[in-house]
């Protein structure tokens, strides 16, 4: 018979209660006081000091929007990788917090669906080291051959990084973060900024995938993974027969809906090329400024990319009554099991 130390069980739903306050943004103080208990008594409770009570457990996770079943779930053994945040420095280290800790709860989420099942997708690593900017045009170009993609335009970016065993999640986050990518059991993950239009989603995964694959050496890493992704999403070759016409303002509006690539990030790639004199693709990127088009981009919007293996697990893991209806909406994170996308 295991004996469970009830130590480790105190500290284990101390570090559940941390985790969810974190995910709500939420000071030990401000919970406190939605709960109705001192903030020394919610630092005792993360610190396993103490126990709380299970009306207590049940406060907070009212508070905290979370099922009470959160706090007592054992966690999943996770080796975890530091996160790279692609943010700007003003982004407050509370709100990275939160960040990290709503993709890990929909991780563990995940990784608890994927056991289920016994459906694991492995992935590939792929490390290059690079030294030139003209290295990275080869990375994302050999990067392309092997997972054959051809020249053709990538139809969805997001299907195609699942497929190679990448987890993707997509959620509202503040403007100032584009995304974030971790390693959880040598497996990447990738938060994308929802906010974002499908253009713009699309690169900066894209320019996660840069930091997946490069080991940069000697270069502005970011620089150099701003290149990867646009190299990746149009290949040199393809970049210099659809620019050779020009770069009217119509020609950029069509190539954006064609490939899924800003009208912006089209004028970044025709100038790393050489194909655009930096002066000319300043005098572009001024004409964009005064129209307002580099908040809001001409022609019609790029539709979003969604990821859908995790959706695709849950529904036939209730469909295979491995789970309930109500787990399964607890999992996707819906407020009804009406709202369930399962046929």
């Amino acid at each position: 018979m295991v004996t469970v130390n009830k130590k480790d069980i105190l500290r284990l739903i101390g570090e559940r209660i941390k985790r969810a306050r974190k995910i709500r943004g939420l000071s030990q103080r401000s919970l406190a006081k939605q709960v109705g208990l001192s903030a020394t008594s919610i630092s005792k409770y993360e610190r396993g000091l103490m126990a709380p009570g299970s009306q207590i457990i049940i406060k907070i996770s009212q508070a905290c929007r979370l099922n009470p079943d959160f706090f007592l779930r054992p966690p999943g053994e996770l080796k975890l990788s530091p996160v790279e945040y692609r943010a700007h420095k003003g982004l407050p280290k509370k709100q990275k917090a939160a960040l990290f800790e709503k993709v890990r709860f929909w991780l563990e989420s995940y990784l608890e669906i994927e056991d289920i099942l016994g459906e694991h997708l492995s992935y590939e690593p792929y490390i290059r080291e690079i030294r030139s900017l003209e290295e990275v045009e080869a990375v994302a170009q050999d990067l392309r051959a092997r997972w054959n993609l051809g020249l053709a335009p990538i139809a969805n970016l997001v299907a195609l990084l699942e497929d190679k065993g990448i987890k993707i999640v997509l959620f509202k986050m503040p403007e100032q973060c584009s995304a974030f990518t971790f390693k959880a059991n040598d497996i990447p993950v990738m938060a994308g900024n929802a906010r974002f239009p499908g253009d713009r989603l699309r690169f900066s995964l894209a320019h996660e995938l840069g930091h997946l694959v490069l080991n940069v050496k000697g270069l502005d890493e970011e620089k150099a993974c701003h290149r990867f992704a646009g190299a990746f999403l149009i290949p040199k070759e393809v970049a210099i027969e659809e620019l050779r016409q020009g770069l009217s303002l119509s020609d950029l509006i069509h190539l954006k809906s064609k490939y899924g690539l800003s009208i912006q990030a089209w004028i970044y790639r025709a100038k790393d090329l050489g194909l655009l004199s930096e002066a000319k693709a300043q005098g572009l990127f001024k004409r964009l400024r005064v129209q307002g088009w580099h908040k809001k981009e001409p022609g019609p919007k790029y539709p979003k990319e969604k990821p859908l293996r995790f959706k695709r697990l849950v529904c036939r893991a209730l469909e295979q009554e491995f789970i309930s209806p109500f787990r399964a909406k607890e999992l996707l994170g819906l407020p009804s099991i009406k709202d369930l996308p399962c046929k």
